[in-house]
């Protein structure tokens, strides 16, 4: 059994009093309707993370007013190409000259995938507010020459675009200076104060301040630390796969659950990326571990102790001390900092905090020592 259902599937929604009484459109940026009508609207977008960065640009020059509610500004790192055509001469080296596209792919790992791993990692006697190295604090202080570039002449979205967690302690996302432009298109507001409850007629903040709105678009993320979430799955003995779990989900290499032989999952915990990899190279690694998995049941047979192999308890108990101790380390683990890195119980359940190679090493091939089989 494969279960390669991702972790940014489940779309999450804000507890706000009064969410269900709005009477105007509504919806999660995931589940887009493609009825509603923004031409000349008032829209509220609330979030500000990967999603509503890229909602907000697409949108603003449609709406008639928008209000952006933001609880977390994100840090953005300069990419003036993010959607720039790929240059001819670029396109011309990836399809004459053999290989270029490998030494183009493994000089992006080595720079901006492992190289960057050294500005997301904590010093423990670093004491600075706001980073967590001398080298985060770089970043943090280039990051933020960027934004109050990107913002000059609006001291008002200085002030408030300024994130105060460290740079990796969420999601980093690439900027093209679409997302400022369009926060300081004169028909978008950026709203900073909390949201106290919706009504019929819109959002109101705290201090009593009255929003009204005909559209709300939730830019909020999912639910991503509940993984195989409304699939029941069965094990061993009876064993229920989410009453084990409960709000610590984890899998050996994230692929593999004691009691669940044979189930092996593709991105399943602790294998989201940060800094460190790519998601596609990640689960090309889980399918490979899975085919050697296969490979082995098939080499032992049934007479020698197959067809099912069910990992150790001790094995993931071993491997998650490892990870855990690993994304301590690491700026989107530190105490304090909110991302949906982390599951309901405050454990990171999603991010992989070792290098690149490592995960590829321990995926080459599975341990017999590491299951039994029966």
């Amino acid at each position: 059994m494969v279960c390669a259902v991702g972790q940014l599937n489940n779309p999450s929604f804000p507890d706000i009093e009064g969410a269900g009484s709005f009477a105007g459109a509504n919806f999660h940026s995931a589940r887009w309707d493609p009825g509603a009508d923004l031409q000349g609207r008032r829209v509220g977008v609330i979030g500000s993370g990967a999603s509503g960065f890229q909602v907000v640009p697409s949108i603003a020059g449609t709406v008639g007013e928008m209000r952006v509610f933001l609880r977390h500004p994100p840090w953005t790192v300069p990419t003036p190409g993010y959607h720039a055509t790929l240059a001819p001469g670029l396109a011309w080296l990836f399809t004459r000259v053999p290989y270029y596209h490998r030494w183009f792919r493994f000089y992006q790992f080595w720079t901006s995938v492992e190289g960057r791993r050294q500005f997301a990692t904590v010093d423990p006697g670093w004491r600075s507010p706001g980073s967590v190295s001398a080298k985060n604090q770089q970043v943090r202080e280039a990051l933020t020459a960027h934004l109050m570039a990107q913002y000059a002449g609006r001291p008002d979205l200085q002030a408030m675009m300024i994130p105060d967690y460290p740079p990796y302690g969420k999601r980093m996302l690439r900027d093209n200076g679409a997302w400022a432009s369009a926060l300081r298109q004169p028909n978008v507001s950026v709203i900073s104060d909390r949201i106290e409850r919706i009504t019929p007629g819109g959002v109101v903040t705290v201090g009593g301040t009255v929003h009204d709105l005909d559209v709300i678009v939730y830019c909020t993320g999912f639910q991503a630390w509940k993984f195989l979430d409304g699939i029941e799955v069965t094990g061993r003995g009876g064993a229920d796969l989410h009453q084990q779990w409960g709000q610590d989900p984890s899998a050996y290499l994230g692929i593999t659950v004691p009691k669940f032989p044979n189930l092996f999952c593709i991105y399943g915990p602790n294998t989201n990326l940060v800094v460190n990899g790519s998601i596609v190279m990640f689960s090309e690694c889980a399918v490979h571990y899975t085919m050697e998995c296969l490979r082995l049941l098939l080499a032992r047979g049934e007479d020698s102790g197959g067809p099912t192999m069910d990992l150790r308890p001790e094995v993931l108990e071993s491997y998650q001390a490892l990870i855990d101790r690993a994304n301590a380390r690491m700026a989107w683990g530190t105490e304090g900092v909110s991302n949906w890195y982390k599951s309901a119980s405050g454990r990171v359940s999603q991010n992989w905090p070792l290098s690149t190679l490592e995960y590829w090493n321990l995926t080459r091939r599975p341990d017999p020592g590491h299951y039994r089989f029966s």
